[in-house]
């Protein structure tokens, strides 16, 4: 049940972005091109923010699920 409320508002978004963007290149206020070289930006940095992510190493303990507390392992 909710991933299928999931799914639909996720359809339903992405409904409401298609339509709006149609509008503003049909518009005129942005040319099809530069709405997709913007697209292709945003994802290669998410890219990399999530390769960032990935590879950096930390000294953490409670990042890993361990904690060692004045009270010993927890």
């Amino acid at each position: 049940m909710i991933l299928q409320q999931i799914e639909q508002h996720t359809l339903n978004h992405s409904i409401v972005i298609d339509t709006l963007v149609n509008l503003l290149i049909d518009k005129g206020i942005i040319l099809e091109k530069e709405w997709y070289e913007k697209v292709q930006l945003k994802v290669k940095q998410l890219e990399n923010n999530i390769k960032k992510a990935n590879t950096q190493t930390s000294d953490d303990d409670s990042k890993l699920g361990i904690y060692y507390g004045p009270m010993g392992e927890a």
